[in-house]
């Protein structure tokens, strides 16, 4: 009687063995493999390797349907980082991840300029500006918001919190 072993690949090592194997292919599932392995990446809690999965999505594969989303999975980090996330160093906590965030939302607005997405990450950014009374950037996003987003259902807040926070500068 012999003995057969089975070997288990955890689904995780099969999609890297997938994208590494199809990477110069032109596969046309590329895209939602990309999409797939940075979403479990951020499930691990790597979400910088997740923001490297979902910037190929962006850069390489525009046209697909899964740029959108990809856009809003890299919005969704910046809204972690802007909770207070921060960036892993040597495994540990340590780096503020709000230069990323600012980084990545200047790149939504400019990658899908007057869309949804565009207008909900610029928002965002101001009001996490006005909530760390950090009121020069408050101003100056409050002040593009408005100049982008004129007709935005934000407005009304956006114009409140600029008056605010330009009083709050001018004691």
């Amino acid at each position: 009687r012999s003995i057969v072993y089975q070997t288990t690949t955890h689904p995780r090592s099969m999609l890297d063995e997938w994208i590494e194997g199809n990477e110069f292919k032109n596969n046309p599932w590329m895209p939602e493999a990309l999409l797939l392995h940075g979403d479990t990446n951020l499930a691990r809690g790597r979400e910088e390797s997740a923001l490297r999965d979902y910037e190929r999505v962006v850069t390489d594969y525009p046209q697909s349907d899964t740029f959108v989303r990809a856009l809003e999975r890299e919005l969704e980090i910046c809204r972690m980082y802007l909770g207070g996330l921060r960036r892993k160093i040597l495994g540990l906590r340590l780096d503020s991840g709000l230069p990323i965030a600012e980084e990545f939302i200047v790149r939504i607005g400019e990658r899908l300029p007057d869309s949804r997405l565009a207008e909900r990450a610029l928002i965002e950014l101001a009001d996490h500006y006005f909530a760390q009374r950090a009121l020069p950037a408050a101003v100056e996003a409050y002040s593009v918001f408005q100049k982008l987003y004129p007709r935005s259902e934000h407005r009304q807040r956006a114009m409140a919190r600029l008056v605010y926070a330009n009083v709050a500068r001018f004691k």
